[in-house]
């Protein structure tokens, strides 16, 4: 036994009116259970909440495993540019796909994108929306 485990010994009376005594331990008195001295710790470790990875994360990680392709984050007033491949449905909304040689962009979509899939199309990432054109300077039907 290492120092930093402890034996546990339950009273003989416990066990001896216990019904799962003869599972439990059929040829001993009573039971003996090795544990850590770290276990009220675990306990604690498994009670608290464990951070799960946010939705934007899992879409990404899945768009990236799924086209073979790096993700590229973008920023507000950044710009946008490549070629819109598809839209993916989230529980937020849709994100629209821009692939971009081997990166792509996940951007928030817009019916106005649909006509221009396949296409190269360019935007300017607002605070709140994202404002789309078309590569060649064009903009694309309704308002931003």
């Amino acid at each position: 036994m290492n120092d930093d485990m402890l034996f546990y010994r339950a009273s003989t009376r416990d066990c001896a009116a216990c019904a799962f005594k003869t599972r439990c331990c059929p040829k001993e008195p009573a039971r003996k259970i090795l544990r850590s001295i770290y276990e009220k710790d675990r306990d604690v470790a498994r009670r608290s909440p464990r951070p799960r990875p946010s939705s934007d994360h899992v879409v990404t990680a899945s768009a990236s495993r799924c086209c073979s392709l790096i993700h590229v984050p973008h920023e507000p007033g950044s710009r946008i540019s490549g070629v819109y491949e598809r839209a993916i449905a989230t529980p937020t909304g849709k994100l629209a796909v821009i692939r971009s040689a081997d990166t792509f962009t996940l951007a928030p979509w817009k019916p106005a994108l649909e006509p221009m899939r396949g296409r190269a199309v360019m935007g300017l990432v607002g605070p709140s929306r994202v404002m789309w054109t078309l590569d060649r300077g064009r903009t694309l039907p309704g308002r931003g």
